[in-house]
């Protein structure tokens, strides 16, 4: 039961929002992922195991992550890279990494389907945010 809890505190909270309306309107507001973000890093801090520099720490995938959504003139959205950042001071750089790599080989794995299967496939845009949310779950458990 603890570990029911404890997953549902960290990250998938933070995942909710913005996978229901990047599926929905692929956009989402940026500010109520800013606030949750601050707010479980706050409630991470006063958990005897974490420290602030474990926080600050998870920020650095999303800020390579939003730097590369700079570089390729926004082929990866500034949103994603906000929400891996938080799910970063939430879950720490690390397991982060791991979830980005898995979604990435899951959208990829999807794409390459797509391209396969589809002739208009390659003006298909993916919202990355529901496999964020896949890859979480599969690097949870």
């Amino acid at each position: 039961m603890f570990i029911i809890k404890r997953f549902l505190l960290k990250g998938f909270l933070l995942l909710t929002y913005p996978v229901i309306a990047d599926l929905r309107k692929r956009k989402f507001y940026v500010w109520p992922v800013i606030a949750m973000s601050i707010l479980m890093a706050v409630i991470q801090l006063f958990n005897k195991d974490t420290k602030f520099i474990d926080i600050l720490t998870g920020c650095i995938p999303g800020v390579v992550v939003w730097l590369f959504s700079r570089w390729s003139e926004g082929a990866i959205g500034e949103g994603d890279a906000f929400v891996i950042g938080g799910l970063g001071m939430v879950i720490g750089w690390r397991m982060v990494c791991s979830v980005c790599f898995t979604a990435c080989l899951l959208c990829a794995s999807v794409a390459v389907y797509l391209l396969l299967g589809r002739k208009d496939g390659k003006r298909m845009e993916l919202p990355f945010m529901p496999f964020l949310a896949v890859a979480y779950l599969m690097n949870y458990w």
